[in-house]
């Protein structure tokens, strides 16, 4: 009997919670109405005993009982948990939308809320994961605590002057904000109102906020623009950078600026600046518009303000961090590229960098993953990371360049051939890891020294299917096996060296292991070759090297099996060390050597067991390229480099050559 009582008991009272959750006074059109004034005849919309779909259009007034009602608000839970919502027209009528109105509405894409709207209740849009973009009327002077909290999709919202106080978690977790500007007439922002924004890039915080308690959580955005003169309460942590009126400020000041002149800063085809000094008429990049304006970015040497020039000074970091909306960029600047400035911008898709630039800053273009082009001219250095993650980079063309930094280029991986001029003088540890289309590589010819990092305990160039080498100079790198022996140890794509006539040497290693190298051609500045420095070359068939070679190191050919030519322009035998030639076949390998140092050779310790000896004169090079025949028939019509740029036959290093005949070879040259 109890049981039965209990089970009543319960049944009853789900029918109640029932009744209550779906409780309405009438319906018309498809929607839901409760009177909340019979004397005053209003209404508000709720919720029904079915849920809403697809586009609602909600009308200023409903009739009902031949009554006119006039609809002045949105229900707490009137359109909650409605997953196929797709849109809704909020008539001007309306003054309030309750707590919870819209939560949990995945589908909701787009809301219209009229400038009669003075209060959003907390939750109110909350979960609506499916809106991209709210403009909230110039009529609100509230947004309740979680209003637009876990919208994932929301990308742009525009707070208006009539706002006077946000609450906490209002756009909390909000994942696609990326930028927010709250105005002056705001005096409070509640605790974690804009926390676990991921990717919020830039906020401006207006002078009237007296009240902000620690409202960015977790996830600071990459900057923030403090315009009050006075720190808020409870402000607590910042962006990645700061930009404040003074030093009242608690921030770290190695990542804090501060601007007299703050509040004047100014918009310029979708480039914010700040006044620096109205008498030298100088100002500063610190931030950027994550709006269409931003499509076309020009960073020049001057700005127009108000009619007059400025000459800009300095891009801040972070200035364009993470903008989706830049389509073209142009910098025709005198400075520097700082740190984080164009970060993870993907639709940049190509970049020149002139002279004028000093330096390329640490994450510069980090991950911008559709830029297929850089053209580096500037005469500094190349930060870590600076090009990191650039995917599409097809082409690096680095001419006056100081040095590259660790990882600068790694994970490029369309990049397809390198250039690097002789004014880089260090190229830092895993500089290309990951570019795995790199075949062409061309270091120019120099007189300083180039020193080579590695990738961790492998080569430098070990991600790099190398097929061509041009190595215009002296190279360093630490021969340790902890370092990868060498830059192009045990490269197997590897198939063609060329080494110029500037003084260098040939190291331990070098080229150790490269089983597909075939051929091989060294200058006359070259004095020496390392311990095995082209051991388990297996595949090498001809290799020349100039007059100046005076010592080969132990074992330095081992493995070289399919030697047929060897060539040699010294008329005097270099001094060989322990098993240096032993593996080339001296009975199939062909020794060229000066004619009037034939009998030197033969009598020369290693030397003297090559079988065929012959004049130095009669060596036929082996073209690099296979496909394509050489000879005196072929007359060239035009050579170019790797980056389509026509040059003349002086220059040095890997060249596309054009025939008469319409065929085209590949040669370093």
């Amino acid at each position: 009997m109890k049981k039965r009582i209990l089970k009543s008991l319960f049944a009853m009272i789900c029918m109640l919670c029932s009744i209550s959750v779906s409780a309405y006074d009438f319906r018309v059109d498809r929607i839901y109405y409760n009177i909340t004034s019979a004397t005053e005849l209003t209404c508000e919309v709720t919720s029904g005993s079915s849920e809403y779909s697809g586009a609602v259009v909600i009308p200023q007034e409903a009739v009902y009982n031949g009554n006119i009602y006039k609809v002045t608000s949105i229900g707490s839970y009137a359109f909650a948990y409605c997953s196929g919502l797709e849109s809704v027209v909020i008539p001007n009528s309306v003054t309030s939308i309750g707590s919870y109105a819209f939560a949990y509405c995945s589908g909701l894409e787009s809301v219209v809320i009229p400038n009669s709207v003075t209060s959003i209740g907390s939750y109110a849009f909350a979960y609506c994961s499916g809106l991209e973009s709210v403009v909230i009327p110039n009529s609100v002077t509230s947004i309740g605590s979680y209003a637009f909290a876990y919208c994932s999709g929301l990308e742009s919202v525009v707070i208006p002057n009539s706002v006077t106080s946000i609450g906490s978690y209002a756009f909390a977790y909000c994942s696609g904000l990326e930028s927010v500007v709250i105005p002056n007439s705001v005096t409070s922002i509640g605790s974690y109102a804009f926390a676990y924004c991921s990717g919020l890039s830039s906020v401006v915080i207006g002078s009237g906020v007296i009240s902000a308690n620690n409202i960015f959580g977790g996830n600071n955005p990459a900057k923030v623009i403090w315009l009050p003169n006075t720190p808020p309460s409870g402000y607590g942590v910042g962006g990645k950078v700061n930009y404040v009126a003074n030093s009242s400020y608690n921030f770290n000041w190695s990542t804090t600026y501060i601007y007299d002149h703050l509040s004047s800063m100014f918009e310029s085809d979708g480039v914010i600046y700040v006044p620096v000094n109205p008498a030298e008429r100088t100002c500063d990049i610190i931030d950027c518009s994550y709006s269409e304006k931003a499509n076309a970015i020009d960073v020049e040497k001057t700005v127009n303000y108000k009619g007059i020039a400025m000459n800009v000074v300095n891009i801040r970091p972070y200035a364009f961090y993470d903008n989706d909306y830049i389509k073209s960029l142009k910098i025709n600047f005198f400075g520097e590229i700082p740190n984080y400035a164009f970060y993870d911008c993907d639709f940049i898709p190509e970049v020149h960098i002139g002279s004028e630039i000093t330096n390329i800053g640490n994450d510069a273009f980090y991950s911008c993953s559709g830029l297929t082009s850089a053209t580096i001219s500037n005469q500094g250095d190349i930060g870590n990371d600076a090009f990191y993650d650039c995917s599409s980079l097809a082409y690096i063309d680095l001419r006056n360049t100081g040095s590259i930094g660790t990882s600068a280029f790694s994970g490029c991986t369309s990049a397809a051939s390198l250039r690097i001029a002789p004014t880089v003088t260090a190229i830092g540890d895993y500089a290309f890891s990951g570019c795995k289309k790199i075949g062409d590589v061309t270091i120019e010819d120099r007189e300083t020294e180039l020193t080579l990092g590695s990738n961790g305990s492998s080569p430098l160039f070990s991600d790099c299917p190398l097929d061509e080498v041009y190595i215009g100079g002296k190279i360093k790198y630490d021969t340790n096996s902890n370092y990868g022996y060498s830059p192009f140890y045990r490269n197997t794509s590897l198939r063609t060296v060329t080494i110029t006539d500037t003084e260098t040497t040939v190291y331990d290693n070098e080229f150790y292991g490269c089983t597909n190298l075939k051929n091989v051609k060294i200058g006359n500045g070259v004095t020496s070759f390392g311990m095995y420095a082209f051991s388990g070359c297996s595949a090498i068939e001809a290799f020349e090297f100039g007059s100046h070679v005076e010592t080969i190191g132990a074992e330095a050919f081992s493995d070289c099996t399919s030697m047929t030519k060897l060539v040699s322009h010294n008329p005097v035998p270099p001094v060989c060390g322990n098993e240096a030639l032993d593996d080339i076949n001296k009975w199939e390998c062909t020794l060229y050597v000066p004619a009037t140092a034939a009998e030197a050779y033969k009598g020369a310790d290693q030397w003297k067991n090559f079988f065929f000896v012959d004049d130095v004169a009669n060596y036929v090079p082996t073209a690099i390229d296979k496909t394509v025949a050489t000879g005196n028939e072929k007359t060239e019509t035009a050579r170019y480099d790797m980056s389509g740029r026509r040059v003349t036959k002086s220059y040095k290093g890997l060249v596309i050559i054009r025939y008469a005949d319409g065929t085209t070879a590949k040669m370093m040259k």
